[in-house]
């Protein structure tokens, strides 16, 4: 009688709640596949791998071609929704070894990937940006006495951190899933020498099986892994769920498989307050949840729209407002004190939140609206404020007086109003509402040769549609380095404005490189003229040069800020 209630307790405590086993296909399926004859990843397969950091799906994949090098090597995608996915312009990221069916666990500010090499042994690499890797080399694996495990195969890595302990759970040849644990990550020593997780007895996995993810939720395991059945031609792959206490004994989802239909090796990832399941062999198709009841998603536009706003005195700005497809409000810059009146209103009239505000770098021109907003807000909401700044000391020793007082003004405003700024760099990402934010450049605390432009901050913020370029008052020196840097396979872009107000900002390379067919002119009158006070051409300015450069380069439409408030949809 006793055990009776042992095992009822136990099998009530393995609860499978419907947020992680009820899952239905989302529209636009499947979200990202192979790119077919020609390419690199002609064909992807087996496990790929999905994170979701700061409003950012990244996905690892593997790519391969189906004749002559058969390498399988490393592919990397980035999201801002989960279902519009742009390759990275570098891959594959990693092709100077085999690397498939792998998985990504972060600790700290390192990622540790376990891969599958040739012959299917599993190895580990690690990065701290996401793209570049360091291989550690194969595992090695040993027995509860001590002994390597036999020669053979051992692969579907799935690694799980907990308490300072790393757990590895491997296949071989499919047949069934064994556990072993490390504290170095070098060395790993069996749990028992049985497997922890059989095929069978059901047909959805009977033929094989492999364990794709490990899962905590509120206290309990949960493994999502794939099975074959049997007699299928071709064989016919599924996903499903099992669930544990302790890692090592695992019960079965009585309405396994949660995904059927050759779709396999499935990823769980949280997505606010619920999950989203993908399955990324042989393609990756995405699944949600909406809870019973739950009110139909409120209508979204195609994608976001850009506003460049008009100045409200006669010096140039910089004032961008970005609303999303849902209504979301991200600001660039916002010109000096005398635009903050409108700045505010414009805010208000489009909800009063603003969600995100990115500013290029503490020129007046740039931040001083912001600076305003912040003492007198009357109703408006501002969240997070990023920015890429060099040091307070670095303003002292390279910035004029006048801009060393620009920037202790608005420290003063940012402190005094309870903010505090987000610190970004090269490579850093945001995904706010569908749109991806990306850090192409950050501040150059070495380019002493007009220090503050050339540490303006470039952003690209794009979605399935349309994507837009960001330069801020970026310089000659800062664009060569924008050119040499790890970024620029990004710099490509639909839109893109002109840096420093469409005069003496980056060179010609930098533009040619973007491809744009628009551009963003946040520049006066006055400077587009080049006029001085003594008419047209009568300043030592180089916008009109500029001009012949867009000509040259095909550019289609332009967007003058002297033309009054500016909207691309």
């Amino acid at each position: 009688m006793f055990m009776i209630a042992a095992l009822l307790a136990v099998s009530a405590a393995l609860e499978f709640p419907p947020e992680l086993v009820d899952f239905a296909p989302m529209p636009g399926n499947p979200v990202f596949e192979a790119a077919g004859p020609g390419h690199w990843d002609e064909c992807i397969r087996e496990r790929g791998w999905i994170l979701h950091e700061d409003g950012v799906y990244h996905l690892w994949y593997t790519g391969h071609r189906k004749r002559g090098d058969d390498t399988r090597k490393l592919g990397y995608a980035v999201s801002a929704d989960g279902v519009h996915w742009q390759r990275h312009p570098d891959n594959p990221v990693h092709a100077e070894g085999w690397v498939e069916d792998m998985m990504v666990v972060r600790a700290g500010d390192t990622y540790h990937m376990f891969a599958e090499g040739r012959n299917d042994e599993t190895h580990r690499l690690s990065s701290t940006d996401r793209v570049h890797w360091t291989d550690h080399g194969r595992l090695t694996v040993l027995q509860t006495n001590g002994e390597p495990i036999a020669p053979g195969p051992f692969g579907t890595p799935t690694a799980w951190l907990e308490d300072g302990v790393w757990y590895f759970f491997y296949e071989r040849n499919d047949e069934a899933v064994w556990l072993a644990t490390s504290t170095d990550l070098a060395t790993w020593t069996n749990v028992q020498d049985e497997p922890v997780l059989l095929r069978g007895p059901g047909g959805y996995d009977q033929k094989m099986i492999a364990l794709d993810q490990i899962v905590k939720h509120r206290g309990t395991y949960y493994a999502y892994y794939h099975g074959l059945i049997p007699d299928t031609r071709p064989g016919e792959w599924t996903s499903a769920v099992a669930a544990s206490a302790d890692l090592v004994h695992w019960e079965k989802y009585p309405g396994n498989p949660i995904v059927g239909g050759d779709k396999s090796s499935p990823v769980l990832v949280p997505d606010g307050e619920a999950f989203r399941l993908f399955t990324v062999h042989p393609a990756v198709w995405a699944y949600g949840r909406r809870a019973p009841g739950a009110a139909a998603p409120a209508p979204r536009a195609d994608s976001f729209t850009v506003w460049q706003l008009p100045n409200q005195t006669r010096s140039q700005i910089m004032s961008y407002v970005v609303q999303t497809a849902g209504g979301r409000l991200i600001v660039l810059d916002g010109g000096m004190a005398g635009d903050a009146a409108y700045l505010r209103a414009f805010l208000k009239e489009r909800g009063g939140r603003v969600d995100a505000w990115f500013l290029t770098h503490l020129h007046d021109d740039h931040c001083e609206a912001l600076g305003v907003l912040l003492g007198d807000p009357q109703g408006l909401e501002i969240g997070d404020i990023c920015a890429s700044v060099p040091p307070a000391e670095w303003f002292e020793t390279a910035c004029s007086p006048a801009e060393q007082a620009v920037y202790r003004t608005f420290m003063q405003a940012l402190a005094a109003a309870g903010h505090t700024l987000v610190p970004l760099s090269p490579g850093d990402m945001r995904g706010l509402d569908g749109v991806l934010v990306q850090v192409l450049g950050g501040c150059n605390p070495e380019l002493l040769k007009n220090p503050l432009n050339n540490s303006s901050m470039v952003l690209r913020l794009s979605d399935a549609r349309k994507s837009v370029l960001f330069l801020g008052d970026l310089g000659l020196e800062g664009g060569e380095k924008l050119l040499a840097g790890p970024q620029a396979g990004w710099l490509p872009s639909d839109i893109v404005q002109t840096a420093h107000h469409g005069q003496n900002g980056v060179g010609e390379a930098v533009y040619r490189r973007i491809s744009a067919k628009t551009c963003l002119w946040p520049t006066p009158k006055w400077l587009w003229d080049n006029d001085n006070g003594g008419g047209e051409d009568s300043g030592p300015y180089r916008t009109k040069e500029v001009r012949g450069w867009m000509d040259a380069l095909g550019v289609q439409n332009h967007l003058r800020m002297f033309d009054g408030l500016q909207k691309v949809e």
